[in-house]
């Protein structure tokens, strides 16, 4: 019985060989990981401003689609540092906003004068509703100057209909390891005409 046998083992240009493949296969699976853990992360930071952003907006569209021609005070400032408007409401005990003026005479329900919207105060923006701010749960998120409220205009509008009003909401992530900072909301909406 003769038995095969072979001593020989690897050459040094079959263990290159093998080193070579191998560093390239993990360099490539490597930079896989990476590219799908950067990917993962501004997906995540996507998704967490878009999270607020519709939060927000539904806050403010709430508000509004509750708000009658007949309530509104102040339809739109003019300034720069404001885009808001002023309407009335009734105070009772279910009233959870800050009044910015309430009717003194006592008059169950007493109406006060709330506001809704954006407003510039030094180097950040607010958005107010019902005369109450609100932020955004993320501290890492803020709401940008391009935030507004504006009366579209539209040509032949009759002078009874109700208002239109244009939203856009902008929040900006602060965070600067995502490539896209900022998400931008525009909806428009009627107000109810009494």
């Amino acid at each position: 019985m003769s038995k095969l046998s072979n001593n020989k083992g690897m050459t040094l240009v079959e263990l290159l060989v093998v080193l070579v493949l191998s560093s390239v296969i993990i360099i490539a699976t490597t930079s896989l990981i990476i590219s799908a853990s950067k990917n993962n992360n501004r997906i995540i930071q996507e998704t967490k401003i878009r999270d607020e952003a519709d939060y927000l907006m539904s806050l403010i569209m709430r508000e509004f689609y509750t708000i009658k021609k007949s309530n509104i005070v102040e339809d739109m400032e003019k300034d720069p540092l404001k885009s808001y408007i002023k309407y009335t409401v009734d105070y009772d005990n279910k009233f959870e906003g800050t009044p910015n003026t309430c009717d003194p005479a006592g008059i169950t329900p007493r109406k006060c004068i709330v506001l809704s919207g954006f407003i510039r105060e030094g180097n950040q923006v607010l958005m107010y509703i019902k005369g109450k701010s609100v932020n955004t749960m993320d501290p890492s998120l803020k709401i940008t100057e391009n935030s507004a409220i504006n009366i579209p205009t539209v040509s032949g509008t009759l002078k009874n209909s109700s208002p239109s009003y244009q939203i856009k909401l902008e929040l900006e992530n602060t965070r600067k390891e995502t490539a896209n900072n900022k998400i931008s909301f525009e909806n428009e909406i009627t107000i109810i005409n009494n």
